[in-house]
């Protein structure tokens, strides 16, 4: 019982007085259709409203970035000793070295609003579960090889083209999450959101290099007012 009297204090929901928070998010991205990511980062701003104890209302922002492209891509010199240095694990197919080609990058942005409902909602501690949806952009992009030059006097690759695809999709996305903060000041906050972004309706598998689904987790920091 005294533990349990020491714990109330903290989920006290009292009457909150600071009912508005402008969020900024820094978080990481993970694609579904991306195995690997050299790099990747999310951006995103929030504006909530805690019109009642259990109940908040958000609009958003949000922007994820990932990348299979290598350092050296679009460095020739470099791109052919890649292609080089390859040959010894390829030899049986060389054909294969395609397949090391094939480097997708997305760009994607999310627009949209939440309706939060709080399991814990007071002035120190926030805690919910949170549906949302709006309108999804995206940029997604892959390079493949197109052909290869080899040379049997010297044993190596002298020469390759490459076919860079771009192409973007305009989307509705629906989004589940669960968001939390604690405040450690009268007017600032931390805390750490966990989304799911879902492109529901897709374009066709060979249209688009990469689908804009991703899950999100991301360190927030806010203000009150």
């Amino acid at each position: 019982m005294k533990i349990l009297f020491l714990l109330l204090p903290l989920f006290t929901f009292g009457q909150i007085v600071n009912k508005q928070l402008i969020n900024i998010e820094i978080g990481v991205p993970f694609f579904n259709d991306l195995t690997s990511n050299n790099k990747e980062y999310t951006l995103g701003v929030a504006y909530i409203n805690r019109f009642s104890e259990s109940f908040s209302f958000e609009t958003f922002y949000h922007f994820a970035s990932s990348s299979e492209f290598p350092e050296f891509y679009g460095n020739q010199q470099e791109t052919l000793n890649f292609y080089n240095e390859l040959l010894p694990e390829v030899s049986e197919d060389p054909s294969s070295l395609a397949f090391y080609s094939l480097w997708h990058k997305i760009n994607a942005h999310f627009l949209g609003v939440r309706i939060h409902y709080s399991f814990i909602n007071s002035n120190r501690w926030y805690l919910s579960f949170n549906i949302g949806g709006g309108l999804y952009n995206g940029k997604s992009s892959y390079n493949s090889l197109d052909e290869l030059i080899f040379s049997t006097e010297i044993g190596k690759i002298t020469a390759y083209s490459e076919i860079l695809t771009t192409k973007t999709e305009t989307k509705f996305f629906f989004s589940p999450s669960i968001h939390t903060f604690y405040r450690f000041h009268k007017k600032l906050h931390i805390g750490l959101n966990f989304d799911l972004y879902s492109i529901p309706i897709k374009s066709g598998v060979t249209d688009i290099p990469v689908s804009g689904d991703h899950y999100n987790v991301s360190l927030t920091l806010g203000h009150s007012f």
